[in-house]
């Protein structure tokens, strides 16, 4: 029996370049029940992570991309077909293997769609067995959007691995914000919270990590914001092992996000023992639970009284980071992921 597992275009499945979703798969299958009898079809790329069984496609248009794909499926003759987050491709390769359940593992919404492309958009849905999401708050969207949708749905959160985020680092008087600079992700209320409130504290830093979205706007006002701000600094895209060391370093997180399918920021925070400041909205509320302070607007104003309170209350910072780390220990590592999607595997082997 072989469970075959197909990565969209573009992904890396191998140490040097690993995406989110990438590091995922990798995780979840390597502490799967299936482990052995699973294979990873996924873009060629330099290097592969050890470990799994691979075989690779290159790249090139979709229809291309789907032959070989399709060529690889018929040579392993599996008893389930996992596509991870590209729906059309998941609905082809339903068509094309009737005879196999094909799950749709979505890493982000499935968004409503305008009517006239609505019964394109079922057809595809309704060829899946399956649908597995990162949240909740993914399959309650899915259910609003497509109440007709016949393929049953499962949930199987995203995790980071315990040992690549050793406990108890070495805390400077650092805070942190992880993610892509957008309006979407609240920065800009962030960097005017940062410019009233550091200047109280003068040891106190603040670093924005990620890249800046040139296409919105809000290039100029944020770095404006940074620019008066001498306490705070923005370095651009990083390496994932400088987003964990940076973490790991900080003693307050802040994630700001106005719509979120799962909040992997926030685990990052968790893992790295950082007391966390974050919105709640889609996903994020699942992860953060009770282990965060909680920004209802988002605001600087509130963001700003947040921040004011960590930063004069040492022992609330641990005890905040210390809630956050255990939640991450109970909810968020591989073997809970894995068991979550064993489960929905379950269902159709």
């Amino acid at each position: 029996m072989t469970i075959a597992l197909v990565l969209p275009r573009n992904m890396h499945f191998g140490p040097a370049r690993a995406s989110s979703i990438d590091l995922v798969v990798h995780d979840a299958v390597a502490h799967s029940r299936y482990r052995d009898r699973t294979v990873v079809i996924c873009q060629q790329c330099e290097t592969y992570f050890e470990g799994v069984e691979i075989r690779p496609y290159a790249g090139g248009s979709t229809r291309m991309r789907l032959r070989a794909i399709s060529g690889t499926l018929r040579d392993l003759d599996p008893r389930l077909i996992v596509v991870h987050q590209h729906l059309p491709s998941a609905a082809a390769l339903a068509r094309a293997f009737a005879r196999v359940p094909v799950l749709l593992h979505k890493h982000n919404f499935i968004d409503p769609v305008t009517w006239f492309r609505r019964l394109r958009r079922y057809r595809q849905l309704n060829r899946l067995a399956g649908i597995v999401f990162v949240s909740e708050a993914c399959r309650a969207g899915f259910a609003s959007a497509f109440p007709a949708a016949t393929a049953q749905t499962f949930v199987a959160h995203n995790c980071l691995v315990p040992e690549e985020w050793p406990p108890g680092p070495e805390k400077a008087a650092e805070i942190v914000a992880v993610g892509r600079v957008e309006p979407r992700k609240g920065q800009l209320d962030i960097a005017e919270a940062f410019q009233r409130v550091l200047p109280d504290f003068p040891d106190w830093r603040a670093r924005f990590i990620g890249a800046m979205d040139e296409g919105s706007g809000i290039d100029a006002p944020f770095t404006a914001l940074i620019d008066a701000t001498p306490q705070a600094d923005w370095v651009g895209p990083v390496p994932f092992r400088e987003i964990v060391a940076a973490t790991r370093r900080a003693s307050i997180a802040v994630v700001n996000s106005r719509k979120e399918a799962f909040g992997r920021v926030a685990i990052e925070a968790f893992a790295g023992e950082a007391a966390l400041i974050s919105s709640p909205v889609g996903g994020l509320a699942e992860v953060i639970g009770d282990a965060a302070c909680i920004l209802r607007t988002g605001d600087a104003d509130e963001i700003a009284g947040h921040l004011r309170t960590l930063l004069s209350d040492a022992a609330g910072r641990q005890r905040l980071a210390a809630a956050g780390r255990r939640r991450f220990e109970e909810r968020f590592t591989p073997l809970v992921t894995a068991a979550q999607l064993d489960a929905a595997y379950d269902a159709f082997l």
